[in-house]
């Protein structure tokens, strides 16, 4: 029988190649809020099991199940048994379609692919064992494959709003996400009632209109720490009330703290 962790690891991400990040990390009774990010999540399970949920769909995910996240998608997870060791791969929009000669899209966000599989845990420990030169030509050949012979033309979540009202407020919580935004001014955008619009934002993006702009101010932060600002002037001019604020927002969605992220942007490229 598998003896039980004690307490939740982590392992900070880093920067493996121009475009992608890198995470590799052991969850013991961990649980991580619902989120989006920026980028394309590419998630490996490499042991243990994690129930996650993607959009409507709620999944225990198994070694050697890869999962793929599109940008903009909310998603949550917590540990399924003792919990799970993972890599993930964040991977920008324009690596993406460096790699794929497209926009990629995914009918379905869970690969059954063994051999694939296998290949994007190497590109980790090449990169942990010999460094990213060698990981990157393994790392390049498996993504390329994925988006090739997985990813399809279907609607990307942003366009997959169910409501006209839904995509004005996004506009506008994108370019105002820092600013206070009470329900009723977003609800005057939308063309709706305060509780009526709570509902269709809720059904449509998965987030509550608050929830979905402190995810916009991380990805702001998130930006701010890879141009090496500091942590406060991140959390500040991204909207948080304080440097607290954003901690507690990264810790939640991520797993990591501004400090970590900013030893990795900075070219530490570690990983524990």
């Amino acid at each position: 029988m598998r003896k039980r962790a004690q307490a939740s690891e982590m392992t900070p991400w880093f920067e493996a190649i121009d475009g992608i990040e890198l995470q590799h990390g052991r969850n013991v009774d961990a649980t991580f809020a619902p989120h989006f990010h920026e980028e394309y999540q590419i998630l490996v399970l490499i042991d243990g099991a994690l129930r996650l949920a993607v959009g409507a769909c709620e999944n225990v995910l198994r070694a050697p199940t890869i999962c793929v996240i599109a940008p903009g998608l909310v998603h949550s997870g917590r540990a399924e048994g003792w919990g799970w060791e993972c890599c993930n791969y964040y991977v920008s929009q324009a690596t993406a379609r460096k790699l794929s000669g497209a926009r990629p899209s995914f009918s379905q966000h869970i690969v059954d692919d063994p051999e694939l599989s296998g290949r994007l845990v190497e590109a980790y420990k090449l990169a942990r064992t010999v460094g990213s030169s060698r990981a990157l030509i393994t790392l390049h050949g498996a993504l390329g494959e994925l988006f090739h012979k997985h990813g399809v033309c279907t609607l990307t979540a942003e366009s997959a709003a169910h409501h006209p009202g839904v995509d004005r407020v996004l506009r506008h919580l994108r370019a105002r996400h820092a600013e206070r935004l009470p329900v009723e001014v977003l609800a005057d955008i939308a063309g709706l009632s305060p509780f009526h619009f709570l509902r269709v934002f809720a059904q449509s993006t998965g987030l509550t209109p608050h929830a979905y702009q402190n995810q916009l101010r991380v990805a702001h932060a998130k930006r701010l720490l890879r141009e090496d600002a500091p942590a406060a002037q991140a959390a500040s001019e991204a909207g948080f009330c304080d440097q607290s604020h954003l901690i507690r927002a990264l810790l939640r969605s991520h797993g990591i703290t501004p400090a970590m992220f900013k030893r990795t942007a900075a070219g530490s490229n570690f990983i524990q």
